[in-house]
């Protein structure tokens, strides 16, 4: 990808893959400026240009605020925006490409990159409609995060459905160990899903609270779970005198020898049993 003035190629980027520029190349295709990411997967954490390593602090949603030379600590440069992404204050502009929610950010058009399109922060709205249409949960096709830029954003350009697709699996993986993850996995899905997301993150930590509350909830109220006519299960076990009834445990039916997988009908759900006990 490149950038051309008047018909001149003036700079260029390498990317990672679709999202993330790994290096930023002069117009002659030399190497001008590396980046390295670490804590979020749409701006770098380093910036190193002519052998010179600057630390990026960047916001909630990306944007770089603070460029400090890791060496000396001395302050480069800070950025400022408004609620919309209109630069406010840029006292290098150019010296990294990133702007707004960690768009690639264009000095002469005031334009940012997200992947298939381009943001206009003035008009707060996108310069195209949305490539996936309706499917990106907008009626407005040109709109910007729902019109939300303080708390959304929007990396690849098609709206929020990727960003949810990304929490969804980082809550699935989190409540299954990672089981969810494995399937995606054998089924090729991984390749949409990116766990540098924080989105992704974010669904992780979700879905290890939601899983810890429910244990919590299981275990104090020995809650149980029926699954299908003829069995329940009681995995944090409850408040009983049986034998096994304060340990995780299950019912079953009482078997009904004219239909077999079937109980006997109003015997009702009988003794207590143990995980290691035969049908």
């Amino acid at each position: 990808m490149g950038k051309k003035v008047n018909g001149v190629l003036v700079k260029g980027w390498l990317y990672k893959d679709s999202l993330k520029p790994i290096a930023e190349l002069d117009g002659a295709g030399n190497v001008a400026a590396e980046f390295i990411y670490g804590s979020k997967y749409n701006t770098p954490d380093y910036a190193v240009r002519g052998g010179v390593a600057y630390r990026i602090f960047s916001d909630h949603l990306g944007s770089p605020r603070l460029l400090v030379n890791s060496a000396t600590g001395a302050i480069t440069a800070r950025m400022d925006y408004d609620e919309f992404g209109n630069v406010l204050s840029d006292p290098s502009p150019g010296f990294t490409p990133f702007g707004f929610a960690g768009g690639i950010y264009d000095t002469d058009t005031g334009l940012v990159r997200f992947g298939a399109r381009d943001y206009d922060p003035v008009a707060g709205r996108w310069t195209s409609k949305d490539p996936i249409r309706f499917e990106g949960g907008d009626a407005n096709l040109y709109g910007y995060i729902i019109s939300d830029p303080v708390n959304y954003i929007d990396s690849n350009g098609l709206d929020w459905v990727n960003d949810a697709a990304n929490f969804s699996a980082g809550f699935g993986d989190a409540i299954t160990f990672d089981g969810t993850d494995w399937i995606r996995e054998q089924w090729g899905g991984n390749k949409t899903v990116d766990k540098c997301s924080g989105y992704y993150t974010a669904g992780g930590y979700g879905g290890y609270a939601w899983w810890l509350a429910l244990n919590l909830a299981g275990y104090r109220s020995g809650m149980e779970f029926n699954v299908g006519k003829n069995f329940r299960i009681a995995p944090w076990g409850n408040r009983t005198t049986s034998q096994y009834g304060k340990y995780p445990h299950y019912h079953r039916r009482v078997p009904d020898p004219k239909r077999p997988g079937h109980g006997m009908e109003g015997q009702g759900i009988k003794q207590h049993r143990p995980w290691e006990g035969g049908w």
